[in-house]
């Protein structure tokens, strides 16, 4: 139970208060408790001035572009080309220019709606490829790289200005735009678009045909990107969408079709013999088919019954005349 002071007490006790004979003890004030603070490394030399969300649009933008430019090229070297977005950085323009090939073909590339150009290089590999295809030749791979000369420039110029219609057409999404060729060099130090310490996102976009690898290197300043940022949202671009084709494309693409090659093989009949018929076969004996002559044979295109038909004669050649399409859906 607390002690209760009377009246006189309490007087007592303020009057040795006053009079300093009388220690007080306070109360010391509470530690104050550590917090942990979270700390991140921020390189002032390389800063990151785009953010991850507007870093996987520009991913999903380049994809869509590797599609088309992929059909495109199909179509204009007349071999099968795969393509694959292999890496996205932010690096400084000096960086960029230092892990190009030299001599290589570096293409600047301007539009009105941007504040600066950007630049894109095709690697020797991939542009002498392109080179010798459109030549007629086979495409056979560079062993040393060399200066193009004013041919092929010219060349790769029409090459390049075709896939730029496709780079238009992926950027739709996020911002209409209309990018031209400006020129095309072959040393890197000549391409001077923005200052060496500006930051750059680089995209590196490998194009395989006929087993040659090749790459396309495209360096988008920030200087360019900052006005389109803010339309770089998650929302602005669907992941996945699928590539629309224009009648102009669907019609190139139907042209090239239409000159590829495909196996046909029509079977007249079989026959059912045993190993010793098989031996004592000579020439001008007869084998009696299980098809007769009035009935259609299975008519093969690329391994697949697709038709049937009835054997013949046109203008002295061996035929078969086209009686059925088979149902696609079966």
């Amino acid at each position: 139970m607390a002690e209760i002071l009377t009246q006189s007490e309490i007087d007592e006790l303020l009057e040795q208060f006053q009079q300093g004979q009388l220690d007080v003890e306070t109360e010391a004030p509470p530690k104050e408790e550590k917090t942990e603070k979270n700390v991140y490394v921020y390189d002032f030399r390389h800063p990151n001035r785009v953010t991850r969300d507007q870093i996987r649009t520009l991913r999903v933008i380049h994809e869509s572009f590797a599609k088309q430019a992929e059909s495109y090229l199909s179509s204009r070297l007349r071999t099968i080309v795969t393509s694959k977005v292999e890496a996205i950085d932010q690096i400084t323009y000096a960086e960029f220019q230092l892990s190009l090939s030299d001599p290589s073909c570096i293409c600047v590339v301007g539009a009105n709606e941007f504040k600066t150009d950007l630049v894109v290089e095709i690697s020797p590999t991939l542009a002498f490829l392109a080179i010798d295809r459109l030549f007629g030749g086979v495409g056979e791979p560079v062993t040393r790289f060399r200066e193009m000369s004013l041919i092929e420039q010219n060349v790769i110029r029409r090459l390049v200005e075709g896939m730029l219609k496709h780079y238009d057409s992926a950027w739709k999404p996020v911002f209409k735009v209309a990018t031209a060729l400006k020129a095309i060099h072959s040393r890197p130090s000549f391409a001077q678009v923005v200052a060496p310490g500006e930051s750059v996102v680089a995209i590196s976009i490998g194009f395989s045909a006929d087993e040659i690898e090749g790459s396309m290197n495209f360096c988008l300043p920030y200087l360019m990107l900052e006005d389109l940022l803010p339309n770089m949202s998650a929302g602005k671009v669907a992941f996945g969408s699928k590539v629309e084709r224009t009648p102009e494309q669907r019609a190139l693409l139907e042209k090239s079709l239409r000159k590829a090659t495909v196996p046909v093989t029509v079977t007249l009949g079989r026959a059912k013999i045993t190993l010793r018929e098989l031996l004592d076969l000579q020439v001008g004996d007869v084998l009696v088919l299980g098809t007769r002559t009035e009935e259609a044979v299975p008519i093969a295109i690329g391994g697949d019954v697709r038709a049937k038909g009835k054997p013949g004669v046109f203008h002295g050649s061996l035929a078969v005349e086209v009686e059925e399409i088979q149902d696609l859906s079966e």
